[in-house]
């Protein structure tokens, strides 16, 4: 559990803190009733005042704020001083847009639901009764310049059919209809790119979704009850420790953060050598995981997301569970964030940290010895809870014994329908109308480096390509490898 005491600068933000944030921008008399409050961060102090920090010494802490004016259609940035309760600065922009937000997406639903033109295509589809009509969110992208931030602020909207409360809608599009909400004015434009038959079939996989016999796969006899149970158990207990936000394990110590954008966050990893805590990393984060979904057809074309940016990683964290989502000795921390009226949120088990084996590290078999030498590798986990992002769910993972982030990726397979005597060749259309579609997801960390604090520090990127064909050195070696500094990076990865 997060201790909600402040003990160093970097700690994430509190309960209290969220709550003095909001209350010094109602006091400011800035906040109009249509001033909708995205996200609360913790802005970090400049990297010299951390590494000067001294424990007991007084914490200053400020809070990055962005919201949305509803009615003049203006992001706001503004940073809240915690120890003065003061807005230090504000400033209002037209061309950037803040991260969606639940309330946002909710009255987008209502209004299109409400909407004429969209009850007119529903009904040329023969819909009628929209109780079991579901519409769920996209992100815009971007057709052209009339979706800039500048234009508006748009989401985009399709539609599913649900036959139960629990039914997977992701079976059954109802092809061809976007809507598109400009959520300042909660305006709805409809798009009908023409019908396709609504498929029946069901695509649950619960216990019991798998058994009906218009699921796709049915297994009538349920779930498969041949394997054993996998038990994870650590008789001496765990090899870590945490004090607050730091983390110890073997040589290893860091601070953990978390962000409403980025989720989680390691600060100030070093490594204990030769007497003394040798730095590494002074911040490691997923920065943006960006999805596009590779279907150029009207309905689908604008799909381009940027989980992070444009959703947040952070604030769609699902709290972990014991024995569904982690196995073993487990140790969690929660984290704070904000609703739309500035009220804490507090994310149970949000990240969660154990112990596993990893792999092997090497196994030899020289030829003086009769018997193989191994070396397993252990590695501390550090990982933030697996999130949903419509379609598509992932969690984050940092692996201490190699510092490595690892991204675990799983959808329910967003299907398209498409008319099979269409002649498309950008995807597979299966002989009953699906697609499952392409999906390329790329995934961005922003890390900023210590290395040891000499300077000035760069980085070298090391480059292998094949060899040229040279006749005066006839014996075979098809590679080079050529170090070289990367120009911008001199004394500036600090």
């Amino acid at each position: 559990m997060l201790q909600q005491a402040v003990r160093h600068p970097l700690d994430p933000l509190t309960v209290g803190e969220v709550e003095t944030t909001t209350r010094v921008l109602n006091a400011s008399g800035r906040i109009s009733p249509r001033v909708r409050i995205m996200a609360y961060s913790l802005l970090e102090p400049a990297k010299e005042v951390v590494l000067a920090f001294q424990p007991g010494q007084p914490v200053g802490r400020e809070v990055f704020v962005v919201m949305r004016d509803h009615e003049r259609r203006l992001t706001i940035e503004a940073v809240v001083s915690l120890a003065e309760e003061t807005i230090r600065s504000w400033r209002e922009r037209s061309d950037v847009q803040p991260a969606l937000t639940y309330p946002e997406v909710f009255a987008a639903q209502q209004a299109v639901l409400a909407d004429a033109s969209f009850q007119e295509a529903m009904s040329q589809r023969g819909i009628s009764d929209l109780s079991s009509v579901v519409i769920y969110p996209w992100t815009s992208g971007y057709r052209g310049p009339e979706d800039a931030a500048s234009q508006g602020r748009f989401i985009r909207m399709e539609v599913a059919l649900a036959e139960a409360p629990e039914d997977n809608y992701y079976a059954h599009p109802v092809e061809g209809i976007i809507a598109t909400i400009e959520l300042d004015s909660m305006t709805v434009q409809i798009e009908d790119h023409g019908a396709v038959p609504v498929p029946t079939s069901s695509g649950n996989y619960t216990q019991e979704g798998i058994r009906a016999a218009k699921n796709v796969p049915s297994f009538p006899d349920g779930a498969r009850a041949d394997l054993k149970p996998i038990m994870i158990m650590q008789p001496e207990g765990i090899s870590f420790q945490i004090d607050g936000h730091e983390v110890r394990w073997q040589k290893w110590r860091l601070r953990v953060g978390f962000t409403p954008r980025e989720g989680l966050v390691l600060h100030m990893v070093e490594y204990f050598d030769k007497g003394r805590y040798r730095p590494l990393l002074y911040r490691a984060a997923l920065s943006e995981m960006y999805v596009p979904y590779a279907d150029p057809t009207p309905s689908h074309n604008f799909k381009n997301v940027f989980d992070a940016g444009e959703v947040g990683i952070g604030v769609l964290a699902n709290s972990l569970e014991l024995g569904c989502d982690c196995l073993g000795e487990i140790r969690y921390f929660d984290a704070t964030v904000n609703d739309a009226e500035g009220q804490p949120v507090v994310l149970a088990n949000a990240i969660c940290m154990h112990e596993e084996d990893y792999n092997l590290l090497l196994i030899l078999f020289p030829p003086t010895r009769q018997h193989a030498l191994c070396q397993a590798i252990f590695s501390a986990d550090l990982s933030r809870t697996p999130l949903s992002c419509g379609d598509l769910a992932h969690d984050l993972q940092f692996k201490l014994a190699t510092v490595d982030p690892f991204v675990h990726l799983s959808s329910p397979c967003l299907l398209s329908v498409y008319d099979i005597s269409e002649k498309l060749t950008s995807f597979i259309v299966r002989s009953n109308g699906f697609s499952p579609g392409l999906v390329l997801v790329l995934v961005a960390r922003r890390s900023r480096w210590r290395c040891d604090d000499v300077l000035p520090d760069s980085l070298h990127p090391a480059r292998t390509s094949t060899r040229p064909p040279r006749p005066f050195f006839p014996a075979p070696c098809p590679y080079r490898t050529e170090i070289h500094t990367l120009p911008d990076s001199v004394g500036k990865i600090h």
